[in-house]
């Protein structure tokens, strides 16, 4: 079959015309108009020829047949129609599997390449297949995100029918929804209102481009300038708008998230991430049909996609933030994912080896966390850490405490002096860093462990600790915010056993 529907409707009618009672001709033609698309006058032409043999009786062989191809044009009259229903609902799923239902009706050949609704089927495959099916098709596969399978069809379209002002504007959409510059998006909608000027759906999808160009613009402006808030605000005002769910989301959401963590929004920062990257993989990496389960996207697979940089650039974000959050196996999964899709990158390996460290220190004690300090601080913001924590906790101070919270203060104040005294030595500090065991209470500072200190050896001296505390005079004036009945004594240093002891007007004593 040669399938020139056009010039065949044009024969059977001429045949029609030469014998009004030839039932055949008025099935092709009817037959024709389906493959056209036109189905109210496949129809007629049936319902014309009905009527002809109802009136005459050596016709009446033909009903069967003519009920049956009646019928037909019914069901696709009613899966169209279903198949536009769920397209209003954004169900494209169903609006496909309508679609296709339709078109096998019309083309049984079509069957065994849409059976299990595959999305694999070329677009040479559709030449004969009505126009405005076909730009329902495109809107079902770009709906369920077959980004790459409705360009080629709407592609198809365009060298059929390059003034189309539909196809135009499918294939521009797609465009959009892949990630194309604005510019190229622009110059097929303006094409097409050049065409058609009246067409809304050209120029609504040209205003709201223009429209997320702008904003675009003007958040990354505002982030460029230190303007985070501004930037935040933008972000979130573009992505409230979307509704494609394309490519353009996927680097709104990416950019959103590093704002997010510009503010210490870093949980935030993630779950943008998250949603990213997700979208992401659901448009470079589409299942083979629609109702295939996604199969699942390894970092190898990301590294040779065209979204390479994009998917690099989320894993290293998230990965940043999750230190923040002290979720280290979840750093370090993301640093190993972005070191698989880039391996030659130094900083990468780094950023690993580092995760990996941390990963493995949370599992002992955290000197950082103890002192309430990020694991960057300066050796001046770890001694000022060190001062405020030692005050808080010092057993002098929570002398009159219940055992059990005077018990629990004084554990504290041991893993205060214990984390000072790794976080203060240069070389102790690079030793816990790298991930190496480093014990604070049993590591030496010089001191011989203090003799009878209960607390263990290392931290400062005690004379050094004391000034902290408000000076080096005998303490003579009382400590600022001690309990009453601790203010003055002063302490007393070396009795004998290396201990040091500390006498108030409690009559209370402390080794040191």
């Amino acid at each position: 079959m040669l399938k020139k529907y056009t010039d065949a409707l044009q024969d059977s009618k001429r045949a029609i015309e030469l014998d009004e009672f030839f039932i055949k001709a008025y099935i092709r033609s009817s037959k024709c108009y389906l493959n056209l698309g036109r189905l109210v006058e496949a129809k007629a032409e049936l319902q014309v020829a009905k009527s002809i043999v109802k009136k005459t009786p050596n016709l009446r062989d033909n009903l069967t047949v003519l009920e049956k191809e009646l019928n037909n044009v019914s069901k696709i009259e009613i899966f169209l129609k279903q198949c536009t229903e769920a397209i209003e609902t954004r169900d494209f799923k169903a609006g496909l599997r309508h679609l296709d239902s339709a078109m096998i009706a019309v083309d049984s050949t079509l069957a065994s390449k849409l059976s299990g609704g595959s999305r694999r089927v070329l677009p040479v495959d559709f030449a004969q297949v009505p126009f405005k099916w076909k730009l329902l098709r495109v809107e079902c596969l770009a709906g369920l995100k077959f980004l790459e399978d409705a360009g080629k069809l709407a592609h198809s379209m365009l060298m059929d029918d390059s003034r189309s002002p539909e196809a135009l504007t499918m294939y521009a959409r797609i465009q959009y929804m892949q990630g194309a510059a604005y510019p190229t998006v622009s110059r097929f909608l303006l094409k097409a209102l050049e065409y058609d000027q009246e067409y809304a759906t050209a120029r609504t999808l040209l205003k709201s481009a223009k429209a997320v160009e702008a904003m675009r613009k003007e958040g990354n402006e505002a982030f460029e300038k230190g303007k985070w808030q501004e930037a935040l605000d933008i972000y979130t005002k573009i992505l409230e708008n979307d509704t494609d769910n394309s490519m353009i989301r996927a680097r709104i959401l990416s950019n959103r998230a590093n704002v997010r963590s510009k503010l210490n929004l870093y949980q935030q920062s993630v779950t943008d991430c998250n949603a990213a990257l997700s979208l992401l993989e659901e448009l470079e990496f589409p299942p083979d049909s629609i109702n295939a389960d996604p199969t699942p996207v390894t970092p190898s697979d990301m590294k040779n996609s065209n979204e390479s940089k994009l998917f690099l650039k989320l894993y290293l974000r998230r990965a940043e933030c999750h230190m923040k959050l002290e979720n280290y196996d979840d750093a370090v999964r993301d640093y190993s994912s972005a070191e698989t899709i880039n391996p030659a990158d130094p900083a990468i390996q780094r950023a690993l080896r580092s995760a990996q460290a941390a990963q493995k220190q949370a599992k002992r004690k955290d000197y950082y966390k103890i002192l309430g300090v990020d694991r960057d601080a300066s050796d001046n913001e770890i001694k000022k850490a060190y001062r405020k924590c030692a005050l808080q906790h010092h057993p002098d101070k929570n002398a009159l405490l219940p055992p059990e919270e005077k018990e629990a203060s004084e554990n504290k104040f041991k893993q205060i002096q214990e984390a000072y005294n790794v976080l203060s030595d240069p070389q102790k500090k690079r030793m816990f860093d790298s991930g190496m065991d480093i014990d604070g209470e049993s590591a030496s500072d010089g001191m011989g462990g203090m003799g009878g200190n209960p607390f263990g050896g290392g931290g400062i001296p005690m004379e050094e600790l004391m000034r902290m505390f408000g000076g080096a005079q005998g303490m003579g004036g009382g400590m600022g915010g001690m309990p009453h009945g601790f203010g003055g004594g002063g302490f007393h240093f070396p009795q004998g056993n290396g201990g040091y002891h500390s006498h108030g007007r409690g009559g209370r004593s402390y080794g040191f």
